[in-house]
């Protein structure tokens, strides 16, 4: 070992040698947990949508790129989804491998922050085992779409917030414009980065001035004038982008729904729990991955009763230290308007039992503890230990209390990540799908039918359906909407077979002897015995050819023109969604004819089996 890497590993300080290689010891931990659920995990919901939009027309373009996800803008996320997926398609163990760098660069970037910011120290690692440990970002090592937006907003707060203290340090405008950078990196993944500028300006108005908020704000602008500039112009020019492709929702909508319900779920079920190791309970439907934290009362009693004592006795024993709490309550707050306005609306405040929507708040949280209970380096007013704490200042009792909180949390986090990885109900489905698609023939015929609800919704129409989604590895099959005999159709294990109508309406016979529909030339219309009212109805034809022949069928308001084979066959195509009562066959060429008896409309028949 080097003595410049010997120094850095153990330093010079006897008392604390050992922090930085405990600490690094607690980051592989950590990683090796986050290997063993993303690795173990696959493909889920909104991935699938974002695999079809990027393998879809323009999904490469800028502005295909930029276009609105659900209110976000994420042409990073959308790129590196395409990326991975044309490197290897629906192979999970790239994106989890991404995942994984990704929560290590966070990792790093934290180390960085504590020790750049505060030192070698046995403090800095209570706010490292409060990122590392706790549940609140399990969701982004298990789901792509959620770690590929939230893990760059981590990365970025931490690699941001150690330029920043850099740059009010040193004044040095390279180390202002590189935190800004690490902002602008996250904001090609996820909007909610932009809030990252907001930390920054609260770290340096609490602890890089002084004086009345009048004199720190002319601080502000006389000392630190580069960030201020920079700030402004990221700030302000990213949110001109996202109101034009992004914003999908009135910011206004916020104050017409009631906020207390998800206020409650949000900061007093969601945040105050999981920051000491909860939720400890999950609600979990077994027919979906994603679980939703369900908290027993007494835990939430007992979390906020320890919490409130921990800030007591901060308080008590730090002085500057409240100053801190800025940091979480600014993203609680932000956090809370958002999923208010944009989602709550819809789908009720038990939305924010879902901890996508405050993930960043790990890394918030965890630095926002050490700016309360440590000085950082340099700062105009620091944190100073005005009594001595019998929690904060005694190893033993801090070692005991991580350590619970450690342990609560992991429990938490695997209980979570053994739930997904159990109940990967679309797995199954998609891998089926994916391998006939790949060993298909070329030239088969399927029907561009959406997959099954469970892994795509419906209102992600066109996205759920197999053209899009089968786009990375299928370059030979044929999506028609009529065919004769031979048309493939998803079942419902994912398998590609052979389509099959369940009758729901029959032609009226014109005979009961000999043909009962002929048809020669002209066009002919079959009456049914009940009109046919359902939206995604085909109509399946046995019929017995003289000739090969074109001919136009139609139904439902909608018209196919398609082909005939000589002999006993059966045809195949789909009917529009207007209700009808009759279908017609006409058109034929030179001297072919047809004759029917048996013709039925219904639904496609999705089965499964072997």
């Amino acid at each position: 070992m080097t003595a410049t890497l010997r120094h850095w590993w153990f330093g010079d300080d006897r008392d604390n040698r050992w922090v930085v290689p405990l600490a690094v010891g607690l980051v592989v931990a950590e990683l090796a947990f986050r290997a063993w659920a993303s690795f173990g995990s696959w493909w889920n919901g909104d991935d699938f949508i974002m695999i079809a939009r990027v393998f879809g027309p323009g999904g490469t373009t800028v502005p295909g790129l930029l276009a609105g996800f659900a209110g976000h803008v994420m042409p990073g996320g959308f790129y590196l989804t395409w990326l991975l997926t044309k490197m290897s398609p629906y192979d999970y163990a790239l994106p989890a491998a991404s995942l994984l760098a990704m929560q290590a660069l966070a990792d790093v970037g934290l180390l960085r922050l504590l020790m750049l910011g505060f030192g070698r120290r046995w403090g800095i690692l209570p706010p490292l085992i409060a990122y590392l440990a706790t549940s609140y970002t399990v969701g982004s090592a298990v789901w792509w779409a959620t770690g590929v937006q939230a893990l760059p907003v981590q990365i970025a707060f931490f690699w941001a917030m150690s330029s920043q203290v850099t740059y009010l340090r040193t004044r040095r405008p390279l180390a202002a414009l590189a935190a800004l950078a690490w902002v602008g990196f996250a904001l090609l993944f996820y909007e909610k980065a932009i809030l990252v500028i907001g930390a920054l300006a609260i770290v340096t108005v609490a602890y890089f001035t002084q004086g009345t908020a009048r004199q720190r704000l002319r601080q502000v602008w006389t000392r630190y004038r580069v960030s201020v500039l920079a700030s402004l112009v990221l700030g302000v020019g990213y949110l001109a982008v996202y109101v034009h492709y992004g914003l999908n929702f009135a910011p206004a909508t916020a104050t017409h729904v009631p906020i207390g319900p998800t206020a409650d779920v949000m900061v007093l079920r969601g945040w105050g729990p999981v920051a000491l190791g909860g939720p400890l309970r999950w609600r979990h439907d077994p027919t979906e991955p994603i679980s939703y934290a369900n908290p027993p009362s007494i835990v939430v009693l007992l979390a906020w009763v320890c919490l409130v004592l921990l800030i007591r006795e901060i308080a008590r024993s730090r002085s500057c230290s409240l100053r801190a709490l800025c940091l979480p309550g600014f993203f609680l707050v932000s956090d809370l308007l958002l999923v208010t306005a944009g989602r709550a609306a819809v789908f009720g405040p038990a939305i924010g039992f879902e901890y996508r929507y405050i993930t960043e708040l790990s890394a918030v949280t965890a630095t926002a503890l050490a700016f309360a209970t440590m000085p950082v380096r340099g700062a105009v007013e620091e944190v100073q230990v005005v009594r001595p704490s019998a929690l904060l200042d005694r190893r033993r009792t801090v070692a005991i209390a991580c350590a619970a909180v450690a342990a609560l949390g992991t429990f938490s986090a695997s209980t979570f990540v053994h739930n997904w990885h159990r109940d990967m109900v679309n797995r199954a489905y998609m891998t089926h799908l994916v391998h006939d698609a790949r060993t298909a023939p070329a030239g088969t015929q399927v029907v561009d039918a959406a997959v099954a609800p469970e892994v795509v919704f419906g209102f992600a129409h066109p996205n759920n359906l197999l053209s899009r989604l089968l786009a990375p590895v299928d370059r030979h099959l044929r999506y028609v909407t009529a065919a004769t005999d031979q048309l493939a159709y998803p079942s419902t294990d994912g398998h590609l077979r052979q389509i099959s109508v369940l009758p729901t309406r029959h032609v009226v016979s014109g005979s009961t002897s000999g043909c009962a529909n002929r048809l020669r030339h002209g066009v002919r219309t079959l009456r049914l015995d009940a009109p046919f009212a359902l939206a995604g109805g085909w109509v399946r034809v046995s019929y017995l050819a003289t000739a090969d022949s074109s001919i136009t069928v139609s139904a439902g308001g909608v018209s196919h023109r398609t082909s005939i084979t000589s002999g006993l066959h059966v045809l195949y195509f789909s009917a529009g969604d207007q209700p009808f009562d009759s279908i017609t066959l006409g058109d034929l060429i030179g001297e072919a004819q047809l004759c029917t008896d048996n013709v039925i409309v219904g639904q496609p028949a999705l089965t499964g089996g072997s």
